[in-house]
């Protein structure tokens, strides 16, 4: 499985720099919320505490997209490792688009090394 998080100001105008960037996961071969997503830079920080207290003061986070109607929900498993459920709010319902189980040290990684 390849399963990575992408961070980047590419295409970003130069005003917007520092402020918004290209944020999205990229699981196997589905980006989501799709590839080339621009959200606030703002998120990172968010993800990085509810990682940081995953596990330790709390068995599930949401690490929540700033623009538009998508999430991860990240549960910790009996096994110890993460659960991460993609989703989309619709209307009525979440749906979810993919989902993944990784070690809580690979989610740390993938999060905190930007």
């Amino acid at each position: 499985m390849k399963f990575k998080l992408v961070v980047s100001d590419e295409g970003i105008v130069e005003k917007d720099k520092g402020k918004l960037a290209r944020i999205y996961f990229v699981i196997d071969n589905l980006a989501f919320p799709e590839a080339g997503w621009v959200d606030s830079l703002e998120i990172l920080s968010w993800w990085k505490t509810s990682i940081s207290r995953l596990g330790i003061t709390s068995s599930y986070e949401l690490l929540l997209f700033k623009e538009g109607p998508f999430k991860v929900k990240a549960t910790i498993t009996r096994s110890g490792d993460v659960r991460l459920l993609f989703l989309e709010e619709g209307l009525f319902k979440e749906k979810v688009q993919v989902s993944t189980t990784l070690s809580i040290a690979q989610l740390r990684v993938l999060v905190f090394e930007d």
